[in-house]
């Protein structure tokens, strides 16, 4: 984790110790993927239902997404040359600021986007658009949070 918030800091990192840390974020999306699907046994007694085939389909999407996170990061924690190409590559000044300016245009489209399904739910569904004024909240209150956080130790 620590590693993590170094790379988002901007500071230098141990690159190895990041490999190592996606290897032990694939196996908690294992495990969430697979905690997803017995409680998807327990509540719904098998697929069939609407729910409960969201429920089977995302745990095993997660799942799977975990083991792939599992592979790939091992084995680039065995081939020495990939591991240095990428590192280089993911410590790139550019390319972090590529991501970051992504980051901030795809959470501004969203929040229009939302906007804008909010005029349309005010008309149709008026609890469909107080729980996205509600997740519009959410994101603002984070994005809030994470400058103040991020002016205090920068």
């Amino acid at each position: 984790m620590r590693e993590w918030l170094k790379a988002m800091n901007g500071e230098d990192y141990d690159y190895r110790k990041m490999v190592k840390s996606r290897v032990a974020l694939g196996k908690a999306y294992m495990v969430l993927g697979v905690l997803e699907i017995l409680v998807m046994c327990l509540v719904f007694q098998g697929p069939g239902e609407y729910a409960g085939n969201f429920y089977l389909f995302s745990g095993l999407a997660v799942a799977v997404c975990g083991g792939l996170i599992i592979r790939k990061n091992r084995k680039l924690l065995s081939a020495d040359q990939k591991m240095a190409r990428m590192e280089v590559w993911e410590k790139d000044e550019r390319l972090r600021s590529i991501g970051t300016r992504a980051w901030a245009m795809a959470g501004y489209a969203m929040m229009l986007l939302m906007y804008l399904a909010v005029l349309v739910f005010m008309a149709v569904d008026q609890q469909v658009a107080r729980v996205l004024v509600l997740v519009m909240l959410a994101f603002w209150l984070l994005v809030l949070g994470f400058q103040i956080y991020f002016r205090k130790i920068m």
